[in-house]
Order: C-alpha cells, then sequence, then structure tokens
C-alpha cells in the first residue's frame, strides 16, 4: 500500500486496532496499521475476558483468536469475605449452556489478533513508530501521520482521510484532543502464581478483607494471575511492596493459595500497573477519532477493559461503514456519526465503566459506613437467584441497562441499612443506628452519583 492509498489509518495493533482494523478490512476500506512494535507484548492487565467481550469477539467475526493460546474458560466468581465464600456463577444462556469468560496471557490473545489481522484482506501493517498527526494547511483537519518506519528508521508520510488513534491507556496523542482529566486511583501489583491451588477450580478469585481486595484467575493450564490492590496515586520501593504482599496479603489469601503466592513474590517479578479512569469524550476533530482505552478508561478491577474496547471496535465499524459513510472526506458525516457513537456506546460501557469504580470503592472500605455497604453486598449476594444472576450479568457485560445497575446498587444500600440498624448490636441501640444510617446511604450515593454524572455529561 503507498503512503497515500489507504482509506483509513490506524494507529496501533493492540486489542481495540487488531479489532476494528479486521472489522474495517472486511467491509472492503483499505486500512493501514501502524504498530511501533509487533513482538508479543506483556502486560498485567488485559488478561480476563468477560462473556460480553467474548460476544463482541463474535459479532467481528474473530472469535477464533481465543482458541490456541492455553486459555482457560471460567464460570464465573468465588468471593472470599471474612472467612466465608460466595459463589456467583455467570448465567445460563438462553439455549441452556452457561455464559463464559477467559483467562489468557495478554500477549498470546495480541498476537492471535494480529495474524487475524495480517490475514484479513485489504489490510496492510507495518511497524513504526507514529511520531505526529498532520494538519492541513487550516490546521482544523487530520490529514494522516507521520512515523519511523522499522528497521531503518526512515521517516514516511502516510494519508487518508480517516485516522484512528488505538493506542491505549498510555496514549501520546490523547491530551491533544481529551479535555478531561485522568484520574489515578491506585495501583495493581501484580504476579504469576504457578500450579496454584484454586479452593474453587475455574473460576475466578476475589478475596477482599480490611487491606485491599486482590483478584486472582487462570491465564493457562498451571498459572494464575493475581492482581493485588496497594491503594494511593505513588508506590514505595520493590522491597517495601514485597513486605506489603508477605506480611499484608499472604495472611488474609485462602490457605491453598498462600504457597503459591509465597513463592512468586521470591520467584517472580513483581510488576505494577496504575489504574486509571478517564470519562469518554465526543469527537470534534475532522479527520480523527480516538477510540478505545485512548478515549475511555475505567477501574481493571472488574476486568470489562477489553470488552468495552471490542464493543467498541465492532460498533465504530458499523458507524462508519460503506454503506453509512461512503465518503470518509464528508467530514461533517462522520463527525455525525461518531456523534451517534458517543450516546449509543453508552449502552454497555456507562454500565461496565460505573460499575467498575462503584465495586473498588466499595470493596476498599475506609470508614464503619463504608465497611457495612461491602459486608451489605456480600450478604446479598448470598440470597443468591437474582441477586447474584442480576449484578453478575451487569459484570460479564450481558446487561447493558444503567436502570438495572442503579436498582442493584441501591438495593445493596437498603439491604446493607437493614442490617447495620438490626444486626449489628443491642436492640436499645437501634434508633441510633437508624439515625446513622442516613450516612450508609450517603456514602453510597457519593460513591456512584459523581461517576453517573461523568458519564452523563462527557
Amino acid at each position: 500500500m503507498s503512503s497515500d492509498d489507504a482509506d483509513i489509518i490506524i494507529v496501533g495493533a493492540g486489542i481495540t486496532g487488531c479489532a476494528l482494523g479486521a472489522a474495517l478490512g472486511r467491509q472492503g476500506r483499505k486500512v493501514l496499521v501502524l504498530e511501533r512494535d509487533m513482538s508479543e507484548p506483556d502486560r498485567i492487565v488485559g488478561e480476563l475476558l468477560q462473556p460480553g467481550g467474548i460476544e463482541a469477539l463474535e459479532k467481528i467475526g474473530i472469535e477464533d483468536c481465543i482458541q490456541g493460546i492455553d486459555g482457560q474458560f471460567t464460570s464465573g466468581y468465588q468471593i472470599f469475605h471474612k472467612g466465608i465464600n460466595v459463589a456467583v456463577p455467570y448465567p445460563e444462556k438462553p439455549d441452556g449452556s452457561d455464559y463464559r469468560g477467559i483467562g489468557f496471557h495478554y500477549g498470546r490473545f495480541v498476537m492471535n489478533l494480529r495474524k487475524a489481522l495480517i490475514n484479513t484482506p485489504n489490510v496492510t501493517v507495518v511497524e513504526a513508530t507514529v511520531n505526529e498527526l498532520m494538519r492541513d494547511d487550516s490546521g482544523e483537519i487530520i490529514r494522516g501521520v507521520a512515523a519511523t518506519r522499522k528497521p531503518d528508521s526512515s521517516l514516511l508520510h502516510y494519508k487518508a482521510p480517516l485516522t484512528l488513534v488505538c493506542d491505549g491507556c498510555f496514549s501520546k496523542f490523547r491530551k491533544s484532543f481529551v479535555d478531561h482529566p485522568i484520574q489515578i486511583t491506585d495501583h495493581f501489583l501484580g504476579l504469576i502464581l504457578t500450579n496454584p491451588d484454586f479452593p474453587v477450580p475455574g473460576r475466578g478469585h476475589v478475596i477482599l478483607s480490611d487491606v485491599a481486595p486482590m483478584v486472582i484467575y487462570p491465564i493457562s493450564h498451571n498459572e494464575a494471575r493475581i492482581l493485588i490492590n496497594y491503594p494511593g496515586k505513588n508506590l514505595p520501593s520493590g522491597d517495601i511492596l514485597k513486605e506489603y504482599v508477605l506480611d499484608k496479603c499472604v495472611p488474609r489469601m485462602p490457605e491453598s493459595l498462600r504457597p503459591s503466592l509465597k513463592a512468586a513474590v521470591h520467584n517472580d517479578r513483581l510488576r505494577s500497573m496504575p489504574n486509571q479512569f478517564l470519562p469518554p469524550s465526543i469527537n470534534r476533530t475532522k479527520g480523527l477519532i480516538l477510540v478505545g482505552d485512548s478515549n475511555n478508561m475505567r477501574h481493571p478491577l472488574t476486568g470489562g477493559g477489553m470488552t468495552v474496547c471490542l464493543h467498541d471496535a465492532h460498533l465504530l465499524s458499523r458507524f462508519i461503514a460503506p454503506n453509512v459513510v461512503p465518503d470518509l472526506y464528508d467530514y461533517d458525516n462522520v463527525i455525525s456519526q461518531t456523534n451517534k457513537l458517543h450516546w449509543k456506546r453508552k449502552g454497555y460501557s456507562f454500565v461496565i465503566n460505573v460499575l467498575s469504580i462503584a465495586l473498588y470503592k466499595l470493596f476498599s472500605p475506609k470508614n464503619r459506613y463504608m465497611k457495612a455497604l461491602e459486608d451489605g453486598c456480600i450478604d446479598y449476594f448470598i440470597r443468591g437467584g437474582s441477586c447474584t444472576e442480576g449484578p453478575v450479568r451487569l459484570l460479564g457485560g450481558l446487561d447493558h441497562s444503567p436502570s438495572h445497575l442503579l436498582l442493584h446498587f441501591y438495593a445493596v444500600c437498603a439491604y446493607s441499612i437493614y442490617q447495620y440498624i438490626f444486626t449489628n448490636g443491642p436492640a436499645m441501640l437501634m434508633p441510633i443506628r437508624a439515625l446513622e444510617s442516613v450516612l450508609i446511604f450517603v456514602q453510597a450515593s457519593l460513591v456512584i452519583i459523581p461517576y453517573i454524572l461523568s458519564e452523563m455529561s462527557s
């Protein structure tokens, strides 16, 4: 493909870029994908795909990418809290089979996506670092990119009517086009457990404690990823972090998992990742669209990031399909379609984005009223039935209804208040606890409402 022969340029061949390139190429668009490094990436997040994400792969037609990478299907979650564990299974499909998620090595999945991308008609993949988004003389329209190509470091200019920036959570181009500041809420510490002894095999394990939430899920036949929350925007030295894991986290793990975690601390490299939140922005630049994590991020505790990105890729490919936008130089039409996309995507992104930060706040309580909400949430799950199936459908990217999210969130709040008043001490203090219960409602609202407003206003 020549430097000015593409219909669409995609910056980045990660989850979003690969899925989007495959979808657009199959529509007959001539797509040029530029990726800085085509070797297998290695990350500690992006290793659990929810059932809703698998559905998005199927819609694009690249569901085979989860095959052949030693991925491990999961049937839901097992939550450990104060000596009890609660089963939160994925629901049944209409045909009677069960929905499943899947855990895998991030890099292996990306390499399969890249193979699918390279084998897609009309797609050209070039290993090159994009240095600049080129504008026209007016400065208002993006006309293409300037890139340094491997291996000879030659500087090339590629032109196309539309450039899609899919360069991920550390996007180098985001700051020029997105007004919202990125919120760093905390960090995840990541290790790989070898031959872990899961209390409930085939499930993701969530361990809640007075220190920090931890998530464990299988990523191969003999490995599991553990993500350990470390609060705060700044991290101490590696030795302090190892002490944190050994002294604070290991004793709070299910006993069968402690040996593999101890071994991982001593034998594996303790890695970290900032957990970031960024509400989505409406596209206003002609010739450019930011897609995936470059435009919208949520807390990774719930494992919903890839699900949102894959749905973004599928939906955007539909909104700019040749029968909808025959001429990509028709910038007014492109912007009109991407504005429609911005609101249409909220059907799935709203729930996953808000739920991710709500559960993180709920499972990282900082006062007794938040602890009451955490306890109430677990007891709500214990009730089973719709109290389990409803939330896990939201978590798994299967239910896209904001009203269902609010219904279950405030049902948890009401149940927490009931327990706080009636099961939390002497009957003679019930009137005082009833007055204090107002603070539980306030705390719950402070958790969720700001993020609902940010989603609605963005």
